[in-house]
Protein backbone atom coordinates (compact mmCIF):
# COMPACT_ATOMS: atom_id res chain seq x y z
CA UNK A 1 0.00 0.00 0.00
CA UNK A 2 1.34 3.28 -1.01
CA UNK A 3 1.74 5.75 1.50
CA UNK A 4 0.61 9.30 1.74
CA UNK A 5 0.76 12.54 3.33
CA UNK A 6 -1.62 15.44 4.36
CA UNK A 7 -0.98 19.37 3.53
CA UNK A 8 -3.10 21.29 5.62
CA UNK A 9 -3.30 25.37 5.87
CA UNK A 10 -5.56 28.23 7.25
CA UNK A 11 -5.03 31.67 6.83
CA UNK A 12 -5.65 34.65 9.30
CA UNK A 13 -7.56 37.11 7.48
CA UNK A 14 -10.30 36.71 9.36
CA UNK A 15 -12.93 34.98 6.51
CA UNK A 16 -14.63 31.89 7.75
CA UNK A 17 -11.87 28.81 6.63
CA UNK A 18 -12.34 25.21 7.04
CA UNK A 19 -10.27 24.32 10.63
CA UNK A 20 -7.20 22.19 10.17
CA UNK A 21 -9.44 19.10 11.56
CA UNK A 22 -11.98 19.34 9.23
CA UNK A 23 -9.72 19.40 6.44
CA UNK A 24 -7.44 16.39 7.81
CA UNK A 25 -10.67 14.29 8.23
CA UNK A 26 -11.94 14.78 4.30
CA UNK A 27 -8.33 13.88 3.10
CA UNK A 28 -8.21 10.80 5.02
CA UNK A 29 -11.32 9.75 4.01
CA UNK A 30 -9.98 10.88 -0.11
CA UNK A 31 -7.02 8.51 1.16
CA UNK A 32 -9.13 5.80 2.50
CA UNK A 33 -11.14 6.29 -0.89
CA UNK A 34 -7.95 5.64 -2.89
CA UNK A 35 -7.01 2.73 -1.06
CA UNK A 36 -3.68 4.74 0.32
CA UNK A 37 -2.64 5.11 4.08
CA UNK A 38 -1.51 8.32 5.57
CA UNK A 39 2.19 8.58 6.87
CA UNK A 40 2.33 12.30 8.36
CA UNK A 41 0.44 15.15 8.56
CA UNK A 42 2.11 18.80 7.26
CA UNK A 43 -0.08 21.81 8.50
CA UNK A 44 0.65 25.74 8.40
CA UNK A 45 -1.73 27.91 10.87
CA UNK A 46 -2.43 31.16 10.41
CA UNK A 47 -0.05 31.62 7.10
CA UNK A 48 -1.48 32.98 3.67
CA UNK A 49 -1.01 30.76 0.75
CA UNK A 50 0.06 34.07 -1.50
CA UNK A 51 3.74 33.13 -1.45
CA UNK A 52 5.97 29.92 0.04
CA UNK A 53 7.75 32.12 2.31
CA UNK A 54 7.35 31.40 6.05
CA UNK A 55 5.23 28.62 5.33
CA UNK A 56 7.09 26.35 7.44
CA UNK A 57 5.33 22.84 7.20
CA UNK A 58 4.69 23.66 3.32
CA UNK A 59 8.98 23.72 3.21
CA UNK A 60 8.92 20.48 5.20
CA UNK A 61 7.08 18.68 3.12
CA UNK A 62 8.12 19.80 -0.29
CA UNK A 63 11.74 18.51 1.22
CA UNK A 64 10.69 15.35 2.85
CA UNK A 65 9.24 14.68 -0.87
CA UNK A 66 12.64 13.77 -1.96
CA UNK A 67 13.36 11.03 0.56
CA UNK A 68 11.12 8.68 -0.89
CA UNK A 69 8.48 8.17 2.38
CA UNK A 70 5.16 9.50 0.36
CA UNK A 71 3.79 8.79 -2.89
CA UNK A 72 0.40 11.51 -2.86
CA UNK A 73 0.84 14.60 -0.88
CA UNK A 74 -3.60 15.34 -0.21
CA UNK A 75 -5.14 18.66 0.10
CA UNK A 76 -8.27 19.79 1.18
CA UNK A 77 -8.68 21.94 -1.45
CA UNK A 78 -5.88 23.41 -4.73
CA UNK A 79 -6.09 26.92 -2.95
CA UNK A 80 -4.29 25.21 0.35
CA UNK A 81 -1.07 24.52 -1.52
CA UNK A 82 -0.88 27.85 -2.96
CA UNK A 83 -2.57 31.11 -3.90
CA UNK A 84 -0.04 31.66 -6.84
CA UNK A 85 0.33 30.18 -10.05
CA UNK A 86 4.01 30.49 -9.83
CA UNK A 87 4.26 28.76 -6.66
CA UNK A 88 1.53 26.46 -7.87
CA UNK A 89 3.29 24.91 -10.66
CA UNK A 90 7.16 25.06 -9.46
CA UNK A 91 6.25 23.62 -6.51
CA UNK A 92 3.99 20.85 -8.05
CA UNK A 93 7.01 20.47 -10.88
CA UNK A 94 9.57 19.60 -7.44
CA UNK A 95 6.65 16.88 -6.49
CA UNK A 96 7.02 15.52 -9.62
CA UNK A 97 10.21 15.42 -10.35
CA UNK A 98 10.56 13.43 -6.83
CA UNK A 99 7.37 10.99 -8.42
CA UNK A 100 5.33 12.64 -5.84
CA UNK A 101 1.56 13.51 -6.77
CA UNK A 102 -0.54 16.23 -5.59
CA UNK A 103 -4.05 15.33 -4.92
CA UNK A 104 -6.87 17.47 -3.98
CA UNK A 105 -9.79 15.70 -1.60
CA UNK A 106 -12.69 17.56 -2.52
CA UNK A 107 -12.11 18.93 -6.30
CA UNK A 108 -12.27 16.15 -9.14
CA UNK A 109 -10.02 17.50 -11.70
CA UNK A 110 -9.58 14.07 -14.05
CA UNK A 111 -6.46 12.86 -15.56
CA UNK A 112 -6.69 13.62 -19.10
CA UNK A 113 -5.37 17.00 -21.06
CA UNK A 114 -8.56 18.59 -19.86
CA UNK A 115 -7.23 18.46 -16.16
CA UNK A 116 -4.36 20.59 -16.76
CA UNK A 117 -7.19 23.27 -18.14
CA UNK A 118 -9.37 22.48 -15.19
CA UNK A 119 -6.64 22.50 -12.57
CA UNK A 120 -5.05 26.14 -14.66
CA UNK A 121 -8.15 27.73 -13.73
CA UNK A 122 -8.66 26.43 -10.21
CA UNK A 123 -5.23 28.05 -9.49
CA UNK A 124 -6.31 31.13 -11.22
CA UNK A 125 -9.06 31.27 -9.26
CA UNK A 126 -7.24 30.94 -6.22
CA UNK A 127 -4.84 33.37 -6.61
CA UNK A 128 -7.44 35.93 -7.97
CA UNK A 129 -9.05 35.21 -4.75
CA UNK A 130 -6.45 36.07 -2.39
CA UNK A 131 -5.87 39.45 -4.37
CA UNK A 132 -8.94 40.50 -3.77
CA UNK A 133 -9.59 39.38 -0.32
CA UNK A 134 -6.52 41.37 0.07
CA UNK A 135 -8.09 44.98 -1.20
CA UNK A 136 -11.29 43.39 0.78
CA UNK A 137 -9.57 44.08 3.29
CA UNK A 138 -8.23 47.28 2.62
CA UNK A 139 -11.69 48.57 1.66
CA UNK A 140 -12.93 47.06 5.02
CA UNK A 141 -10.37 49.04 7.39
CA UNK A 142 -11.56 52.51 4.90
CA UNK A 143 -14.70 51.66 6.20
CA UNK A 144 -13.91 50.75 9.66
CA UNK A 145 -11.88 54.32 9.84
CA UNK A 146 -14.96 56.08 8.45
CA UNK A 147 -17.27 54.60 11.26
CA UNK A 148 -14.02 55.14 13.53
CA UNK A 149 -13.71 51.79 14.51
CA UNK A 150 -10.11 50.48 15.96
CA UNK A 151 -9.00 48.55 12.54
CA UNK A 152 -6.83 46.71 15.44
CA UNK A 153 -4.29 49.93 16.20
CA UNK A 154 -3.70 50.07 20.05
CA UNK A 155 -3.06 52.83 22.22
CA UNK A 156 -2.24 53.50 25.56
CA UNK A 157 -5.33 54.27 27.41
CA UNK A 158 -7.42 52.11 25.41
CA UNK A 159 -8.68 48.67 24.96
CA UNK A 160 -10.09 47.40 21.44
CA UNK A 161 -13.47 46.00 22.37
CA UNK A 162 -14.90 43.33 20.49
CA UNK A 163 -17.69 45.67 18.92
CA UNK A 164 -14.80 47.28 17.13
CA UNK A 165 -14.32 50.38 18.86
CA UNK A 166 -11.89 51.94 21.27
CA UNK A 167 -12.87 52.04 25.27
CA UNK A 168 -11.38 53.91 27.82
CA UNK A 169 -9.28 51.72 29.98
CA UNK A 170 -9.74 53.12 33.06
CA UNK A 171 -6.46 51.96 34.93
CA UNK A 172 -4.19 53.66 32.16
CA UNK A 173 -6.29 56.55 31.31
CA UNK A 174 -5.31 57.26 34.52
CA UNK A 175 -1.93 57.65 34.38
CA UNK A 176 -2.24 59.99 30.99
CA UNK A 177 -4.23 62.17 32.77
CA UNK A 178 -1.63 62.24 35.11
CA UNK A 179 0.96 63.11 32.84
CA UNK A 180 -1.25 66.24 31.12
CA UNK A 181 -1.75 67.21 34.40
CA UNK A 182 1.92 66.99 35.42
CA UNK A 183 3.23 68.70 32.42
CA UNK A 184 0.49 71.67 32.78
CA UNK A 185 2.08 72.56 36.12
CA UNK A 186 5.48 72.63 34.90
CA UNK A 187 6.76 68.80 35.35
CA UNK A 188 9.34 68.40 32.92
CA UNK A 189 9.50 65.23 31.13
CA UNK A 190 12.17 63.04 33.09
CA UNK A 191 10.45 64.32 35.86
CA UNK A 192 7.33 62.48 34.68
CA UNK A 193 9.29 59.41 34.25
CA UNK A 194 10.64 59.56 37.87
CA UNK A 195 7.08 60.02 39.04
CA UNK A 196 5.68 56.88 37.49
CA UNK A 197 8.10 54.29 38.03
CA UNK A 198 5.44 51.34 38.04
CA UNK A 199 3.76 52.51 34.63
CA UNK A 200 4.11 49.95 32.06
CA UNK A 201 3.36 50.64 27.97
CA UNK A 202 0.90 48.44 26.25
CA UNK A 203 4.37 46.38 25.54
CA UNK A 204 5.07 46.49 28.58
CA UNK A 205 8.01 48.97 28.94
CA UNK A 206 8.74 51.55 31.35
CA UNK A 207 7.88 55.17 30.40
CA UNK A 208 10.31 56.74 28.89
CA UNK A 209 10.69 60.70 27.25
CA UNK A 210 10.26 59.23 23.80
CA UNK A 211 6.61 57.55 25.00
CA UNK A 212 5.43 61.26 26.76
CA UNK A 213 6.56 63.25 23.76
CA UNK A 214 4.03 61.23 21.49
CA UNK A 215 1.56 60.67 24.10
CA UNK A 216 1.49 64.26 25.12
CA UNK A 217 0.64 65.00 21.46
CA UNK A 218 -1.87 62.13 20.78
CA UNK A 219 -5.46 63.52 19.90
CA UNK A 220 -7.22 60.36 20.46
CA UNK A 221 -6.86 61.29 24.34
CA UNK A 222 -9.00 64.62 23.15
CA UNK A 223 -11.50 62.13 21.43
CA UNK A 224 -10.20 63.27 17.95
CA UNK A 225 -10.40 59.61 16.03
CA UNK A 226 -7.68 58.87 13.34
CA UNK A 227 -6.35 56.55 10.97
CA UNK A 228 -4.53 57.10 7.99
CA UNK A 229 -6.25 59.89 6.07
CA UNK A 230 -9.63 59.95 8.40
CA UNK A 231 -9.80 62.29 11.31
CA UNK A 232 -13.62 62.71 12.90
CA UNK A 233 -13.85 64.90 15.71
CA UNK A 234 -15.51 63.70 18.95
CA UNK A 235 -15.07 59.91 16.94
CA UNK A 236 -14.11 58.18 20.46
CA UNK A 237 -14.71 58.66 23.63
CA UNK A 238 -12.16 61.29 25.46
CA UNK A 239 -9.91 60.38 28.31
CA UNK A 240 -8.54 64.05 28.73
CA UNK A 241 -10.02 67.12 29.33
CA UNK A 242 -10.03 69.14 26.23
CA UNK A 243 -9.29 72.74 28.11
CA UNK A 244 -5.93 70.27 29.35
CA UNK A 245 -5.40 69.14 26.25
CA UNK A 246 -5.43 72.52 24.47
CA UNK A 247 -3.01 74.00 27.30
CA UNK A 248 -0.58 71.39 26.98
CA UNK A 249 -0.37 72.24 23.46
CA UNK A 250 0.09 75.34 23.72
CA UNK A 251 3.22 75.07 26.03
CA UNK A 252 4.41 72.12 23.82
CA UNK A 253 4.55 75.06 20.82
CA UNK A 254 5.95 77.42 23.21
CA UNK A 255 8.88 75.92 24.50
CA UNK A 256 9.46 74.83 20.89
CA UNK A 257 9.92 78.28 20.19
CA UNK A 258 12.15 79.00 23.40
CA UNK A 259 14.43 76.46 22.88
CA UNK A 260 16.87 78.27 20.84
CA UNK A 261 17.17 80.70 23.62
CA UNK A 262 16.54 78.16 27.06
CA UNK A 263 19.37 75.95 25.14
CA UNK A 264 22.22 78.38 25.86
CA UNK A 265 21.22 77.69 29.69
CA UNK A 266 22.65 73.96 29.63
CA UNK A 267 21.17 73.25 32.97
CA UNK A 268 17.93 74.92 32.76
CA UNK A 269 15.31 72.48 34.47
CA UNK A 270 18.32 70.10 35.48
CA UNK A 271 20.13 72.28 38.44
CA UNK A 272 19.09 72.32 42.13
CA UNK A 273 20.24 72.95 45.93
CA UNK A 274 20.37 70.43 48.44
CA UNK A 275 17.14 70.74 49.60
CA UNK A 276 15.69 70.34 46.23
CA UNK A 277 15.47 73.80 45.46
CA UNK A 278 15.53 74.41 41.67
CA UNK A 279 17.98 76.96 40.00
CA UNK A 280 16.98 79.01 37.26
CA UNK A 281 18.62 81.39 34.66
CA UNK A 282 19.38 85.17 35.28
CA UNK A 283 21.28 88.00 33.86
CA UNK A 284 22.17 91.55 34.54
CA UNK A 285 24.03 94.37 33.47
CA UNK A 286 27.16 96.01 35.10
CA UNK A 287 28.20 99.60 34.94
CA UNK A 288 30.09 99.48 31.59
CA UNK A 289 26.86 97.70 30.29
CA UNK A 290 28.40 94.38 30.23
CA UNK A 291 26.04 91.50 30.58
CA UNK A 292 26.36 88.46 33.23
CA UNK A 293 24.55 85.71 33.15
CA UNK A 294 23.85 83.43 36.10
CA UNK A 295 22.16 80.15 37.81
CA UNK A 296 20.17 81.91 40.71
CA UNK A 297 17.71 80.25 43.19
CA UNK A 298 14.55 82.22 43.75
CA UNK A 299 14.16 80.27 47.33
CA UNK A 300 17.51 81.03 48.64
CA UNK A 301 18.59 83.80 46.23
CA UNK A 302 21.96 82.12 45.89
CA UNK A 303 23.54 82.68 41.99
CA UNK A 304 26.51 80.95 40.73
CA UNK A 305 27.99 82.48 37.48
CA UNK A 306 26.89 80.66 34.29
CA UNK A 307 30.02 79.71 32.99
CA UNK A 308 31.51 78.76 36.33
CA UNK A 309 29.30 76.00 36.29
CA UNK A 310 28.81 74.92 33.26
CA UNK A 311 32.54 74.38 32.53
CA UNK A 312 32.92 72.05 35.93
CA UNK A 313 29.81 70.12 34.60
CA UNK A 314 31.21 69.66 31.14
CA UNK A 315 34.59 68.80 32.59
CA UNK A 316 32.68 65.87 34.51
CA UNK A 317 31.17 64.61 32.21
CA UNK A 318 34.10 64.28 30.17
CA UNK A 319 35.96 62.87 33.14
CA UNK A 320 33.35 60.15 33.72
CA UNK A 321 32.95 59.27 29.52
CA UNK A 322 36.37 59.06 29.31
CA UNK A 323 36.99 56.75 32.18
CA UNK A 324 34.16 54.40 31.93
CA UNK A 325 33.38 51.90 29.43
CA UNK A 326 30.10 50.42 31.01
CA UNK A 327 29.46 54.48 30.25
CA UNK A 328 29.94 54.02 26.60
CA UNK A 329 28.40 50.88 26.25
CA UNK A 330 25.17 52.10 28.44
CA UNK A 331 24.86 55.35 25.99
CA UNK A 332 25.01 52.95 23.24
CA UNK A 333 22.61 51.18 24.02
CA UNK A 334 20.21 54.39 24.94
CA UNK A 335 20.69 55.45 21.66
CA UNK A 336 19.89 52.50 20.07
CA UNK A 337 16.78 51.87 21.54
CA UNK A 338 15.75 55.56 20.72
CA UNK A 339 16.38 54.98 17.39
CA UNK A 340 14.65 52.15 17.36
CA UNK A 341 11.41 53.33 19.47
CA UNK A 342 11.81 56.95 17.34
CA UNK A 343 12.30 55.46 13.89
CA UNK A 344 9.48 52.17 14.25
CA UNK A 345 7.32 52.72 10.60
CA UNK A 346 10.48 53.72 9.23
CA UNK A 347 12.42 50.72 9.91
CA UNK A 348 9.26 48.26 9.45
CA UNK A 349 9.16 49.68 6.27
CA UNK A 350 12.77 49.25 4.89
CA UNK A 351 12.16 45.54 6.49
CA UNK A 352 9.60 45.15 4.57
CA UNK A 353 11.30 46.57 1.40
CA UNK A 354 14.47 44.49 1.73
CA UNK A 355 12.31 41.18 2.39
CA UNK A 356 10.23 41.87 -0.87
CA UNK A 357 13.79 42.17 -3.16
CA UNK A 358 14.58 38.92 -1.52
CA UNK A 359 11.31 37.58 -2.25
CA UNK A 360 11.93 39.40 -6.10
CA UNK A 361 15.43 37.25 -6.25
CA UNK A 362 13.98 33.80 -5.44
CA UNK A 363 11.09 34.61 -7.77
CA UNK A 364 12.90 35.34 -10.50
CA UNK A 365 14.99 32.15 -9.54
CA UNK A 366 11.77 30.01 -9.74
CA UNK A 367 10.48 31.03 -13.73
CA UNK A 368 13.88 30.71 -14.76
CA UNK A 369 13.27 27.29 -13.68
CA UNK A 370 10.30 27.31 -15.16
CA UNK A 371 11.44 28.39 -18.33
CA UNK A 372 13.84 25.67 -18.10
CA UNK A 373 11.48 22.54 -17.52
CA UNK A 374 8.43 23.75 -19.28
CA UNK A 375 9.42 25.88 -22.71
CA UNK A 376 7.42 28.69 -22.14
CA UNK A 377 9.26 30.74 -23.28
CA UNK A 378 7.35 34.13 -24.47
CA UNK A 379 5.33 33.67 -20.53
CA UNK A 380 7.97 33.59 -18.77
CA UNK A 381 10.37 36.29 -20.39
CA UNK A 382 7.54 38.90 -19.51
CA UNK A 383 6.96 37.51 -15.97
CA UNK A 384 10.69 38.04 -15.59
CA UNK A 385 10.42 41.57 -17.52
CA UNK A 386 7.82 42.65 -14.78
CA UNK A 387 10.06 41.28 -11.96
CA UNK A 388 13.28 43.08 -13.22
CA UNK A 389 11.31 46.44 -13.54
CA UNK A 390 9.88 46.10 -9.80
CA UNK A 391 13.19 44.76 -8.56
CA UNK A 392 14.48 48.05 -10.20
CA UNK A 393 12.01 50.39 -8.74
CA UNK A 394 12.56 49.12 -5.06
CA UNK A 395 16.50 49.53 -5.07
CA UNK A 396 15.67 52.55 -5.96
CA UNK A 397 13.02 53.03 -3.05
CA UNK A 398 15.63 50.97 -0.70
CA UNK A 399 17.94 53.83 -0.79
CA UNK A 400 15.91 56.94 -0.96
CA UNK A 401 14.31 55.34 2.53
CA UNK A 402 17.90 54.70 3.45
CA UNK A 403 19.11 58.16 3.21
CA UNK A 404 15.84 59.68 4.17
CA UNK A 405 16.24 57.71 8.09
CA UNK A 406 20.27 58.45 8.21
CA UNK A 407 20.09 55.28 10.36
CA UNK A 408 22.98 54.28 12.70
CA UNK A 409 24.61 51.26 14.19
CA UNK A 410 26.07 50.11 16.73
CA UNK A 411 29.85 51.19 15.18
CA UNK A 412 28.85 54.67 14.49
CA UNK A 413 26.90 55.06 17.84
CA UNK A 414 30.12 54.49 19.39
CA UNK A 415 32.61 56.11 17.32
CA UNK A 416 30.53 59.15 17.78
CA UNK A 417 30.08 58.72 21.78
CA UNK A 418 34.42 58.18 21.51
CA UNK A 419 34.57 61.83 19.65
CA UNK A 420 32.94 62.83 23.17
CA UNK A 421 35.43 61.47 24.91
CA UNK A 422 38.04 63.40 23.48
CA UNK A 423 36.31 65.95 24.81
CA UNK A 424 35.50 67.52 21.28
CA UNK A 425 32.34 68.58 22.82
CA UNK A 426 32.16 68.36 25.84
CA UNK A 427 28.81 70.91 26.32
CA UNK A 428 27.03 68.48 23.97
CA UNK A 429 27.62 65.79 26.74
CA UNK A 430 26.24 67.82 29.16
CA UNK A 431 23.10 68.27 27.32
CA UNK A 432 22.28 65.13 26.29
CA UNK A 433 23.59 62.97 29.63
CA UNK A 434 23.75 65.16 32.21
CA UNK A 435 20.04 64.14 34.19
CA UNK A 436 20.81 66.57 37.19
CA UNK A 437 23.15 68.55 39.37
CA UNK A 438 23.29 69.69 42.95
CA UNK A 439 24.79 72.90 44.19
CA UNK A 440 25.88 71.77 48.00
CA UNK A 441 27.00 74.80 49.47
CA UNK A 442 27.78 73.11 52.63
CA UNK A 443 30.51 71.06 51.34
CA UNK A 444 31.36 73.25 48.12
CA UNK A 445 30.63 70.85 45.97
CA UNK A 446 28.71 69.13 42.62
CA UNK A 447 26.82 65.90 42.56
CA UNK A 448 26.01 64.79 39.23
CA UNK A 449 23.89 61.90 37.96
CA UNK A 450 24.30 60.80 34.33
CA UNK A 451 21.53 59.46 32.28
CA UNK A 452 23.49 56.47 31.47
CA UNK A 453 23.75 56.14 35.43
CA UNK A 454 20.37 54.68 36.33
CA UNK A 455 18.62 54.75 39.09
CA UNK A 456 21.37 54.10 41.18
CA UNK A 457 22.90 57.26 41.24
CA UNK A 458 21.07 60.01 43.38
CA UNK A 459 22.32 63.52 43.58
CA UNK A 460 19.91 63.79 46.86
CA UNK A 461 20.84 61.14 48.85
CA UNK A 462 22.08 61.34 52.32
CA UNK A 463 24.76 59.17 52.32
CA UNK A 464 28.00 61.82 50.66
CA UNK A 465 30.01 58.59 50.35
CA UNK A 466 27.93 56.83 47.75
CA UNK A 467 25.57 57.39 44.30
CA UNK A 468 26.28 60.32 42.51
CA UNK A 469 29.49 61.97 41.44
CA UNK A 470 31.14 64.75 43.08
CA UNK A 471 33.35 67.47 41.85
CA UNK A 472 34.62 70.86 43.93
CA UNK A 473 33.06 73.82 42.26
CA UNK A 474 34.62 77.71 43.31
CA UNK A 475 31.57 80.08 42.72
CA UNK A 476 33.77 82.96 41.02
Amino acid sequence: MANAVIYARYSSAGQREESIEDQVRVCRQAAERDGLSVARLYHDDATTGRSAEGRDGFLRMVADAGSGLFDVVYVYKLDRFARNRYDAAVYKAKLRRCGVELRSATEAVGEGPESILLESMLEGLAEYYSVALAENVKRGQLGNAMKCKHNGVRTYGYDLGDDGYYHVNEEEAAVVRRIYGMYADGASMPDICRALPQARTKMGRPITVGFLAKCLRLEKYKGVYSYGQTRVEGGMPASVDAELFDRVQGMLASRKRRRRSTMDYLLTGKLFDAEGHRYQSSSGHGKSGRKYTYYRCPATGHQVPQHVLEDAVAKAAADVIAADDGAVESIVAMLMAAQSEEMADTLAALDATRRRLEQNGREQERVVDLAARTGAVDAVAAKLERLAAEKAELEVALAEMELDAALVDEDQAEFWVRRLMGRSDPLEAVRLFVDRVVVDRERGELRISFTFDGAKNDPHQDDPDGGSHKYPVAEK
